[in-house]
């Protein structure tokens, strides 16, 4: 009875309404970007190469560290950083109001075919170490910036529109609209990632559909790491401790 139970909870908390399937973690991970979620900023660097900016929204008050990247030398808060990476530059490169614009910018070979990649990185971001021998957890924040900034979110424009018929064809009716405005609306879908069935992750995807044409150029993912995600898991988790346990 409690599974069944727990299958019904489970679809009035993650589920659309009226018939048809969601977006899956298998599907999620396919749409560009999604592979960079949870790698630090050192790894993204190495990857992607150097953004076109870094906008750092640590406090104006917080002290600026001088750090090194090679050769390249950068001034920034131990905050969140946002790192631009473009292949369009219509509207030109701007200098941060707080941050590091790259003085020699390049295209990166992570992203050939998208306009502008945002990505949504946390400081003081620990690593989780788990020494199943001693039976100890240890969790430590590295004295590198780069690798104490983890991505935990980010946003992509598309150079090449897809449309709505498409995004539902491809990944089913979409949970909810969380905007709705005269011309843009939010759509979104909630992915869950569980283990035995209890759940231990969960990402919001959104996409951000033109209402004039019904066209989507901008999508975004976020991570639990966001407050809005995480009251949305704790809801998810309250309800399997009550109905999902046999």
């Amino acid at each position: 009875m409690k599974h069944t139970t727990w299958l019904m909870i489970l679809a009035n908390l993650f589920l659309p309404p009226g018939n048809g399937h969601a977006m899956n973690f298998d599907q999620m991970k396919q749409l560009r970007g999604a592979d960079l979620l949870e790698l630090r900023v050192s790894e993204i660097f190495t990857q992607c190469g150097l953004p076109d900016a870094i906008i750092d929204r640590g406090e104006s008050s917080s002290s600026k560290n001088k750090i090194q990247w090679h050769n390249i030398t950068m001034k920034l808060s131990d905050g969140n950083w946002d790192l631009l990476y473009r292949n369009s530059y219509d509207t030109g490169n701007k200098n941060p109001v707080s941050g590091w614009l790259n003085p020699n910018p390049a295209k990166s070979p992570c992203f050939p075919d998208l306009s502008l990649v945002t990505l949504f990185t946390e400081g003081g971001a620990g690593i989780l170490t788990i020494d199943k021998i001693k039976h100890k957890t240890t969790y430590i924040v590295p004295n590198n910036l780069y690798k104490a900034h983890k991505v935990i979110g980010f946003r992509v424009s598309l150079m090449t529109p897809l449309s709505l018929t498409d995004i539902t064809k491809k990944y089913g009716r979409y949970y909810d609209t969380v905007s709705d405005r005269n011309t843009m609306k939010i759509i979104r879908f909630w992915i869950v990632v569980e283990s035995s069935q209890m759940p231990i992750a969960l990402y919001a995807v959104d996409f951000e559909i033109n209402n004039v044409d019904n066209t989507c150029k901008n999508y975004r993912i976020a991570t639990s790491n966001y407050d809005f995600v995480r009251r949305k898991l704790e809801e998810f988790s309250k309800a399997w401790d009550k109905y999902g346990i046999d």
